[in-house]
């Protein structure tokens, strides 16, 4: 399974960032900001980054007008990020987008990828 995801994700990811404009490591990001802001801590953490790298990400997504950043109220060290109403349009253009099986799966019938397709719902946590 790592190996169907491995070989077909480049195609995915051109995908986002041409639909986007913006690089797909960008995207990752905002994904995670859509429905909830997040420390600046927090959103490294998920994305498996460091702090550096993580101020840096953010900082492009602010100058994208993508994301806001403000002091935390509850804890005036840290920084909250928060997708602006761009960010989250943005998010939804992609989830928009017709959800293409990569290229291995075309030898599965029509029921198959829908069997398949509820399957990934549900890891995702979707049961709909």
């Amino acid at each position: 399974m790592a190996t169907l995801v491995m070989d077909n994700k480049g195609t995915w990811r051109d995908t986002v960032a041409t639909v986007t404009g913006i690089p797909f490591g960008r995207f990752r990001a905002l994904r995670r900001l859509e429905s909830e802001s997040k420390t600046q801590a927090e959103l490294g953490a998920q994305l498996g980054i460091d702090a550096p790298a993580t101020s840096v990400l953010v900082g492009e997504l602010l100058a994208d007008g993508l994301v806001t950043r403000v002091v935390d109220p509850a804890d005036g060290r840290r920084k909250l990020v928060s997708a602006t109403e761009k960010g989250r349009a943005t998010v939804r253009r992609v989830r928009e987008l017709p959800e293409a099986a990569p290229p291995p799966l075309d030898m599965l019938s029509d029921d198959e990828v829908a069997t398949l397709a509820a399957i990934v719902r549900k890891m995702q946590g979707d049961a709909s």
